[in-house]
């Protein structure tokens, strides 16, 4: 009973933590984060509920239901670090990893009202920690496919961190570190299931909620971690210079006066192409300028015009919302204004007005 009751708290901490973001951001990025949360939810209820005696053999149809989301964790987690890093365009490509989910889905709503008392029967070995076969290996075999998108992402890690420059090394090591445990998880259950071992596919489920903890600290903690890395992903793209010719110095002069008289960071939908276009550069020629002579990328260099424009106006206009000033300088969102002014001033809006004008009374 408390085993559930920690498994049923983890299933409602990850719905928590999805309607936290989609309700703070509406990007392409954040929708894959909640469909991460959602489908380690439905894993972790999907197991709640089956050691609650009177939910499981009254709804025998919710057996097989973790299914869905177990398989649906790696490619989630492997778009969101394409998207994040601007690796492919190709969704069409990804979508293909998703077919064993799919697959699944309909799989089980095929036979969600057939074998009813079977499933019963299921249920009961289950709680007894014995699984016949062959649904003792098909379970163990479908928990390795996480292991499959770890193991890929380890690999990336190492083969990046032999060209990277990181600000801080912790980075790096703590986003192996959350890939190498979603691995272990996949392997506790394997070898759980193989082995009709309960603790150990127990304690695979509770690390699963550990994971969900850390996932969120981590990308709460780190917000600029994949910008940094696609910079010097971008950099080994540029070994090819598309710039031979090119005068710097006017692009850094035309890219302040843009910045600094036309205030061109106020546009929300700012892009790099129509940020380039302005320059009579080709997107591509900007974005290597960006990475390679400036080490940063198009948005955080765009970001930090916004956040030193937002400063000022904190401190001039006292009246003024913290919102209105976040929606003035070109943010469509109160929680990526507060996440991108932490990471640039090391405080809130809110904390940086109290104080400087504490400071200003002082002196």
């Amino acid at each position: 009973m408390i085993l559930a009751n920690i498994l049923l708290f983890g299933g409602l901490l990850a719905v928590l933590y999805a309607a936290g973001e989609l309700v703070s951001k509406r990007s392409s990025e954040s929708r894959l984060i909640v469909y991460l949360l959602l489908s380690i939810a439905l894993m972790l209820v999907h197991a709640a509920l089956l050691l609650l005696d009177d939910v499981s053999y009254r709804i025998p149809q919710i057996l097989g239901w973790y299914l869905p989301g177990m398989l649906f964790i790696g490619p989630v987690l492997l778009r969101y670090v394409q998207m994040r890093m601007h690796l492919t365009n190709d969704t069409w490509k990804w979508k293909i990893h998703l077919t064993p989910s799919f697959v699944s889905i309909i799989g089980l709503l095929l036979v969600f009202n057939i074998g009813t008392h079977e499933k019963i029967a299921l249920i009961s070995n289950l709680k007894k920690g014995v699984l016949p076969n062959p649904y003792d290996w098909f379970t163990a075999i479908t928990s390795l496919h996480p292991i499959g998108y770890a193991i890929y992402g380890i690999l990336f890690l190492i083969r990046t961190s032999q060209e990277r420059r990181f600000q801080s090394e912790v980075l790096i090591r703590i986003l192996f570190f959350l890939m190498f445990t979603l691995g272990v998880i996949s392997l506790l259950l394997f070898i759980g299931f193989i082995l009709h071992n309960a603790i150990l596919v127990s304690f695979g489920a509770v690390l699963c909620i550990l994971f969900l903890l850390a996932l969120y600290l981590f990308v709460r903690r780190f917000p600029g971690f994949f910008e940094d890395l696609q910079i010097v992903i971008n950099k080994g793209k540029y070994k090819n210079t598309q710039l031979k010719g090119k005068d710097f110095d006017s692009i850094k002069q035309q890219l302040e006066t843009l910045m600094k008289g036309e205030h061109l960071y106020r546009d929300d939908g700012l892009t790099l192409a129509a940020l380039a276009n302005k320059l009579q550069l080709s997107k591509h020629q900007l974005s290597e300028y960006f990475n390679v002579q400036l080490n940063e990328n198009f948005s955080r260099y765009i970001n930090h015009h916004r956040i030193e424009a937002a400063c000022d106006l904190l401190l001039q206009y006292p009246e003024k919302t913290v919102l209105s000033i976040a929606y003035e300088v070109g943010f469509n969102s109160k929680s990526v204004f507060n996440t991108t002014f932490l990471r640039e001033k090391g405080l809130s809006p809110s904390a940086f007005r109290t104080q400087n004008r504490i400071f200003s009374h002082d002196h």
